[in-house]
């Protein structure tokens, strides 16, 4: 009796060494387990964080579209704004230069009557008197001509000047077109771009919606986890009941020192 109560039996350290391999097994799976749960807290927290960047470049991006579209607004009203005095003032110019041409005209009839008087004044042989009166009124009126002559040529040069001028507009007129062209082509392009903008926020929709979809698994795994570290708990509970009293056993078979 005594030789039992020194040396447990076989059976009872074979027992011993299986419920002390269980429990190391158990506690190999609850740390594994726990890893495994902290490691899904983290990444959870990194895909949230992901989300809340990925919405503020989206709200970024709208806010520079709409006060890009603010700008081009005001310049296409400036724009607007400055033809069309422009196209007034061409047209005024146009009617002064047919006024002009008109009295150029008038001229060049004046002066070939003048001409034709001259050719008179030479045919006629009649009264010296006349001839020097006629003669005298002819040298004032060929001063005259002279002057109109020097008044027609400046208003040629004018004329010139102002077919320069005109011509000048038309080129001013063809850059104003060509500009107007090019703000066409970037009115198009910047359609475009807001197409494609348009696009790439539906692409970000789609991507936050399975982002949306692989979060709600997350929280499914997640409440899967929490559910079978309760079970687990609630087995390590039952575990330690079990065991406690074969532990309680083998204490009451241990001799005691008194």
């Amino acid at each position: 009796m005594t030789e039992n109560h020194k040396t447990p039996p076989a059976s009872e350290s074979g027992e011993m060494q299986n419920i002390q391999s269980l429990l190391e097994v158990l506690h190999k799976d609850f740390e594994k387990r726990h890893c495994r749960y902290q490691f899904f807290e983290k990444l959870l927290s990194v895909v949230t964080l992901i989300v809340i960047i990925v919405a503020a470049y989206v709200f970024f991006l709208i806010y520079v579209v709409t006060t890009d579209m603010h700008y081009a607004t005001g310049y296409f009203k400036t724009v607007a704004t400055q033809i069309v005095p422009l196209s007034n003032d061409i047209h005024a110019i146009r009617t002064e230069m047919m006024v002009m041409n008109q009295a150029v005209k008038d001229i060049h009839s004046i002066k070939t009557e003048m001409m034709t008087m001259n050719q008179s004044l030479k045919d006629i042989h009649g009264i010296k008197t006349e001839v020097m009166a006629i003669n005298q009124s002819v040298t004032v009126a060929n001063q005259s001509l002279q002057k109109v002559g020097l008044s027609t040529q400046q208003i040629s040069q004018s004329i010139e000047k102002m077919h320069v001028s005109m011509e000048q507009v038309n080129k001013s007129m063809q850059n104003v077109s060509t500009d107007m062209t090019k703000m066409q082509n970037s009115m198009l392009q910047l359609s475009g771009d807001i197409t494609n903008i348009h696009t790439d926020f539906q692409e970000v929709v789609a991507d936050l919606d399975t982002l949306v979809v692989h979060v709600d698994k997350i929280k499914i795994h997640t409440g899967m986890m929490s559910k079978e570290l309760g079970v687990m708990s609630y087995d390590m509970g039952r575990l330690s009941h079990h065991i406690s009293r074969p532990l309680g056993a083998l204490n009451n078979m241990m001799p005691t020192p008194w």
